[in-house]
């Protein structure tokens, strides 16, 4: 006995992402070696971003204003 209207299709979830507990301050630290290693910081961010599931524009934004702040 089918379900009425029902397209026939199941979705099976096995498993969900682990999650990630990521520390921001230690994300914008990553992104800041890549870009000292060569890479853009768009595309550093991007990468830490997938890496850490923190959203890629406040990567981008607090590896910015990282950069342009002086050290002490």
């Amino acid at each position: 006995m089918g379900i009425a209207g029902g397209a026939g299709e199941i979705v099976l979830v096995v498993a969900g992402a682990p999650d990630r507990a990521a520390d921001p301050a230690q994300a914008v630290a990553r992104v800041l070696e890549l870009v000292a290693a060569g890479a853009r910081l768009k595309d550093a961010s991007a990468e830490v971003a997938a890496e850490t599931g923190l959203p890629r524009r406040e990567l981008y934004d607090a590896a910015l204003a990282a950069r342009s702040t002086p050290s002490a």
